[in-house]
């Protein structure tokens, strides 16, 4: 298959799609998170990294390559003109590939940065102008299990580090290279080898649960939900 990713941030998702499929092609809008993917990934051949934004309306020309399949993972909420970046991806995706977005779609003030749907019809109506033939609209959340793991030793520890760091508010980082990872990525790195053992112990504590997730479908109301739109052009 030949894939396209928008927003592929650390580009860890990309990093393990790449082994199952022939070429991935990754669109990124922030130019210094670009330099860091291309120096990361420069030593595998089927990862294109192309400078870009999703809505620009020059970017199926730019890429001159149609795709079996998109996905967008934590993006689609922070990009401003959605109705233009689906209708790129449509023209993108050849007849019968598939198209999956999964994004946080919570009012303000909980996250004032995005813009929400409020309803599925306003969700459809924008997937049907981009020429999508079908498509359907879940919501998607952590299975009890998972979600008590999750929160025990992810959620929990990073609010006592907030508090113990006096912060009032969390700044939520509208694109990646504005997060506190990237910009202290060279300082975490004499830690790899631990937070990298610390995820790999926490993921496999988590599938001793079965299934991390669980989704059902919506019907009107999408808001307050961590969205997952599967479509098909």
């Amino acid at each position: 298959m030949n894939v396209l990713e928008i927003g592929p941030g650390s580009g860890l998702t990309a990093f393990r799609l790449s082994r199952q499929v022939s070429r991935l092609t990754l669109v990124e809008v922030s130019e210094s998170n670009v330099a860091r993917l291309r120096q990361t990934f420069g030593h595998i051949r089927n990862i294109d990294i192309v400078w870009a934004d999703a809505t620009d309306p020059e970017l199926p020309r730019r890429l001159q390559a149609t795709f079996d399949a998109a996905y967008g993972l934590e993006v689609f909420a922070y990009i401003p003109d959605r109705e233009a970046c689906l209708r790129n991806l449509g023209l993108l995706l050849r007849p019968g590939a598939e198209l999956l977005l999964q994004f946080p779609n919570y009012p303000q003030p909980l996250r004032p940065e995005l813009t929400v749907f409020r309803t599925r019809e306003d969700l459809d109506s924008l997937l049907e102008k981009a020429g999508f033939a079908e498509w359907g609209v879940w919501a998607l959340s952590l299975r009890p299990y998972a979600g008590a793991l999750f929160h025990r030793f992810v959620q929990r520890p990073l609010q006592l580090y907030r508090r113990w760091n006096q912060r009032k508010a969390y700044d939520h980082a509208a694109i990646y290279e504005q997060t506190w990872v990237f910009r202290h990525h060279h300082r975490l790195e004499r830690y790899k080898l631990i937070l990298n053992s610390a995820w790999l112990l926490l993921s496999l504590a988590i599938r001793l649960g079965g299934d991390c997730f669980q989704r059902h479908e919506l019907e009107s109301d999408v808001r307050n939900r961590n969205l997952l739109v599967i479509a098909r052009r």
